[in-house]
């Protein structure tokens, strides 16, 4: 079974980073090298 790669708190900063809009979502998930369909799926959690 496959370990989670990010911590909550990794996904949270991810998450508020996109909010504040300062950034488009391709270049938010290319540094921590998180797919844009993760940040999405996250999003709705």
């Amino acid at each position: 079974m496959r370990t989670r790669r990010f911590s909550a708190a990794q996904i949270i900063s991810i998450l508020r980073e996109a909010e504040r809009g300062e950034r488009t979502i391709g270049e938010i998930c290319r540094a921590p090298g998180v797919s844009e369909q993760s940040l999405y799926r996250w999003r709705q959690k």
